[in-house]
């Protein structure tokens, strides 16, 4: 625990001692951050940061907050907040994602706090820690995938979208020699196979062909089964 609090210590002074202290910094500061109060009073929180210009910081940022979120669902739980659906977004999550926000993802959803991760691709993501990827994909039932340009990814999402079984049906074609075959219009022998074979819902092309505001929903639902199917997404500005 000591070990712990001195690290903790050490993160906290290098963030109050940065060019981003002033966030910090409550002395004359009329509103807070408190999580706790947003909750009660159903409001809305955004937060931003460049991550051209506080890259280093955004991680640490991010686990204050994400201390602050499990805080609070552990007090729902506990039942000293009242429980209501609540919903986070985390947006370019590469950039500061580890596995302290899978716990958002797979035990906040019995206190109705739910999450939307929206990275711009799963390599982003298999570059911090492929397993990371694996536990983030896993721990979540619904899917929203635009186009994906690069062949492993539209691969990657058709294997999530799974398959269907279908019966596919060959024929043998015979023409003779000559050109008494001329006007023949079938070519269909008698010999031919059948045999059962594992098709894909989504096929990668059709995840390569989106255009922009077009995309693949699927969910999972804990008591329905939803079909796959393609949305078309307005721009919201």
């Amino acid at each position: 625990m000591y070990a712990t609090s001195e690290s903790l210590q050490t993160n906290i002074n290098m963030l109050i001692d940065s060019e981003v202290g002033q966030l910090f910094d409550t002395k004359h500061c009329e509103l807070e951050l408190d999580f706790k109060e947003i909750y009660r009073k159903n409001q809305l929180v955004y937060l931003s940061l460049n991550g051209l210009i506080y890259e280093e910081f955004i991680k640490q940022l991010a686990h204050f907050i994400i201390g602050d979120l499990k805080h609070l669902t552990a007090e729902i739980y506990r039942g000293t907040e009242k429980k209501k659906e609540i919903l986070t977004l985390f947006d370019e999550p590469a950039s500061y994602l580890d596995e302290s926000f899978i716990a958002i993802a797979n035990k906040a959803r019995g206190a109705g706090v739910h999450a939307i991760f929206s990275p711009q691709t799963m390599t982003d993501i298999a570059k911090i820690d492929e397993s990371l990827m694996k536990q983030l994909v896993g721990n979540v039932n619904t899917y929203m995938v635009g186009q994906a340009n690069e062949k492993d990814e539209a691969s990657y999402w058709a294997e999530i979208f799974g398959t269907y079984r279908d019966l596919e049906l060959t024929e043998m074609i015979e023409q003779a020699d000559g050109f008494n075959n001329l006007n023949r219009t079938s070519w269909s022998g008698e010999r031919g196979t059948k045999r059962m074979v594992d098709k894909f819902n989504i096929h990668p092309n059709d995840l390569k062909s989106l255009r922009t505001g077009e995309f693949y929903f699927y969910r999972k639902g804990q008591n329905s089964h939803e079909p796959i199917r393609k949305v078309y997404v307005r721009n919201p500005v």
